[in-house]
């Protein structure tokens, strides 16, 4: 049972990826010593700054560091069964904004048992291939039950950098300067919220609330360095097995961490020549 809560959690870990308070008034400037010879200047952008940067973005490459802590119910037969279930997750990726290709590596980790598992996740041409066992697979409407066209095209709405654009057109709950870094902070909304963890979610079979989300986003000397996410999720998932359902609720919360580099740097991605479909 714990098996097919693990499988739906790795299928909506593919994009989530779709993550401190204290305030500087916009326009102001403080002062870091650099040495004996003099000091270095950090001044805060504005939003529109920051976008304006941000917009000339057209690849990058990320890491990020996700914990999610979940409490599990099993539902099954009239029999109820409680687990707790640790997940940390590491990614690398690089996304091509331009020519729309994005190649991924992801290992998660389960606790209890320390269970790891590798994936590799390749987007390219509306297509999403994953890399599992040693071989690839080509996801298709069958595997995820919506259109695997709709979950390419997150990744170009819901990557860092554009979500990022996104927020900056509107107003934050708070901004600070930190060591040079300059913070922005945002309460996620719903709707982006669930658009992201919603598009694997299969008619009849699964629901989903989201809330609490925070976005806080980094920048240093204007540029994009990377954030922090966080949010607390619910699921309910139901499966269909003989003569009996299967009822499993996923309460918990979502914690990730990410940073940006190689902005502009070209990679390569290379499309699987062979899969399963």
């Amino acid at each position: 049972m714990r098996r097919v809560a693990l499988v739906f959690l790795l299928v909506l870990l593919l994009v989530l990826s779709a993550g401190c308070v204290g305030h500087t008034p916009t326009g102001t400037s403080s002062k870091t010593p650099t040495g004996t010879h003099g000091i270095s200047v950090h001044r805060t952008y504005s939003r529109e700054e920051l976008a304006e940067h941000l917009e000339k973005v057209r690849r990058f490459s990320y890491r990020e560091n996700m914990s999610i802590i979940l409490n599990l119910t099993v539902l099954r037969n009239n029999l109820t069964e409680h687990n707790n279930m640790n997940l940390i997750y590491k990614k690398g990726g690089y996304v091509d904004l331009v020519k729309r290709m994005a190649e991924v590596n992801t290992t998660i980790v389960t606790f209890p048992g320390g269970a790891s598992t590798f994936t590799r996740e390749v987007v390219a041409g509306g297509e999403v291939y994953l890399l599992v066992g040693g071989h690839w697979v080509r996801l298709s409407n069958e595997t995820l039950g919506v259109s695997s066209k709709r979950v390419a095209n997150l990744t170009w709405e819901y990557n860092v950098v554009t979500l990022a654009i996104k927020y900056l057109k509107r107003d934050p709950i708070n901004e600070s300067m930190e060591n040079g870094t300059q913070v922005i902070y945002y309460r996620l909304g719903q709707k982006d919220l669930l658009e992201v963890a919603g598009a694997f979610l299969g008619p009849n079979r699964v629901s989903l609330n989201v809330s609490n989300g925070i976005l806080e986003l980094r920048f240093r000397n204007g540029q994009f360095v990377g954030g922090r996410m966080g949010y607390s999720l619910e699921a309910l998932v139901r499966l269909e097995g003989g003569d009996r359902d299967l009822y499993i609720r996923e309460g918990g919360h979502v914690y990730d961490e990410f940073i940006v580099f190689d902005i502009n740097v070209e990679k390569q991605v290379e499309i699987p020549q062979s899969y399963v479909s």
